[in-house]
């Protein structure tokens, strides 16, 4: 009798617990990075703000996704977006301070 295990279907798949929440997070890390860098062009990087929209966008996804079909709203996915999101503001802060102490 053979037991049908998850590694027989397909040998060079493998399993990351919660690698969707590892996707959140590192997308909206580099979302809030990228806006903060944008902003800072433009002189006015309000990093409260910035973090505020990166989360509302990420919580206005999770929405979306409760109305199709194949997709779920999750709680966690936002709590990485914010996550995401805080990491990349304190990112761009740390760059920024490293940067003007070189020049």
């Amino acid at each position: 009798m053979k037991v049908d295990l998850p590694h027989d279907e397909d040998p060079m798949k493998f399993h990351i617990p919660h690698a969707d929440k590892i996707v959140h997070f590192g997308i909206f890390c580099i979302l809030s990075t990228l806006i903060c860098l944008e902003k800072k062009l433009l002189l006015t990087p309000d990093k409260i703000k910035i973090l505020i929209i990166s989360t509302l966008y990420g919580v206005m996804i999770e929405i979306i996704q409760d109305f199709i079909p194949w997709r779920g709203f999750d709680y966690f996915d936002m709590v990485a977006d914010f996550a995401g999101a805080l990491l990349g503001v304190f990112i761009y802060k740390l760059f920024t301070g490293i940067f003007s102490i070189l020049r």
